[in-house]
């Protein structure tokens, strides 16, 4: 199989403060210490980002879920376009099934057939590592990607990251 279509794909959860601001405190001049903590209430909107990268080292355009759907316009001042990145909206900023399923029929597969094209073999059988997340299982993806020639290999369950190449 060509190194162009195995894939590891996986995601990571980002987890910023976005809401903290700024705060001055007055501390006597007589204070003893150096340092102080002072508590910063923090708003702790989760984020999902889904990166997958073929074994020949090039990649597809990432997937970014997130919470509020209005983050797409401050992504957007960052240059991160629909070309560049796949944007998708959850309640909790997590991947979803459906979120997954979408990304395979509108990004992953075209890439993978894109691929195909390119080498004159639309009958090349492509292979998608992944872990055992439950939004990656489901009857429908394993239909999908059937009929795409796309073989899902999971992970053994728990592996850590030190095994898993992405």
């Amino acid at each position: 199989v060509p190194a162009a279509f195995v894939f590891n794909m996986d995601e990571t959860g980002i987890n910023e403060y976005a809401n903290a601001k700024k705060k001055q405190v007055v501390v006597p001049r007589a204070y003893p210490r150096e340092k102080t903590e002072y508590p910063v209430e923090r708003n702790t909107n989760s984020s999902t980002l889904v990166a997958c990268i073929a074994a020949d080292g090039t990649g597809i355009p990432p997937l970014l879920v997130v919470k509020h759907r209005t983050i797409r316009e401050v992504v957007e001042e960052m240059c991160w376009t629909e070309e560049k990145v796949t944007f998708a909206h959850s309640q909790s900023g997590f991947i979803t099934r459906d979120i997954f399923m979408r990304w395979l029929r509108e990004v992953f597969i075209p890439n993978v057939n894109e691929r195909r094209e390119r080498i004159g073999n639309m009958g090349q059988r492509a292979y998608l590592l992944m872990d055992n997340c439950q939004s990656h299982k489901s009857d429908d993806i394993t239909l999908l990607c059937g009929e795409n020639n796309v073989e899902i290999v999971y992970f053994p369950p728990y592996t850590t990251h030190i095994y898993q190449p992405l």
